[in-house]
């Protein structure tokens, strides 16, 4: 009895053990992939807010050779600016615009995202969300995926994202730089745009993510 013990508790600690060295090699074999991974979808991220055409089956080598042609960083303190001058030969001519990263918390968790910004400081190129935990259906209709391939003619289920390309930034004291209202309402002004119904506080948290994150650009542009 003592024997098949031992025998159970020998064979235990060496699967334990193989399993442990198994994750572990696995991970760092992986870890280059992984790493390159996690580069490209940032690249993809930014290149998406800054509206660079990006064509369709890019592979994440090339996600990341692209915004190294297009893209500058320019690191302010803690936050990095990214910034589109445009590529040489490439149709259409977007013009210059500067990106920068914001976070906060929403209803759920933390919401984070890209804002850009055309060379004028005054006009909204794109934001994008690449990180919420909002209530389906409601509050994450914020991140929700482009089904018109960019065309803001056709009905869009980002169409709430959609909304900020071309809006103006407000310099109105004491006021967001960018308002989401909480009633939709035709003709909106150039410095607002359309809640989500039935995610108030979202849309309010988001609000104010954009206003800070329009003061920084304006601040270290």
């Amino acid at each position: 009895m003592k024997d098949n013990r031992a025998y159970t508790l020998l064979y235990a600690t060496a699967l334990g053990a193989l399993c442990a060295t198994l994750v572990s090699l696995t991970r760092t074999l992986t870890e280059p992939a992984r790493r390159m991974n996690a580069q490209a979808e940032r690249a993809r991220q930014i290149l998406e807010v800054l509206d660079v055409p990006v064509p369709l089956e890019s592979s994440s080598s090339q996600l990341i050779a692209i915004a190294g042609r297009t893209i500058t960083a320019e690191k302010h303190g803690k936050t990095t600016l990214y910034r589109y001058s445009g590529e040489v030969g490439t149709e259409p001519d977007l013009g210059s615009a500067v990106a920068v990263p914001f976070s906060g918390t929403g209803l759920w968790g933390p919401i984070r995202g890209f804002l850009a910004i055309e060379s004028d400081m005054k006009t909204i190129r794109g934001v994008t969300f690449h990180e919420q935990s909002e209530t389906p259906g409601l509050g994450g209709e914020i991140a929700a995926a482009c089904s018109c391939g960019g065309d803001l003619q056709t009905p869009c289920t980002a169409w709430f994202r959609h909304q900020f390309k071309g809006k103006r930034i407000t310099e109105t004291p004491d006021r967001p730089r960018i308002r989401i209202r909480r009633v939709r309402r035709p003709n909106a002004a150039q410095d607002e745009v359309d809640g989500i119904t039935g995610a108030t506080l979202t849309c309010r948290n988001v609000e104010a993510m954009l206003s800070d994150a329009i003061d920084q650009l304006l601040e270290e542009r």
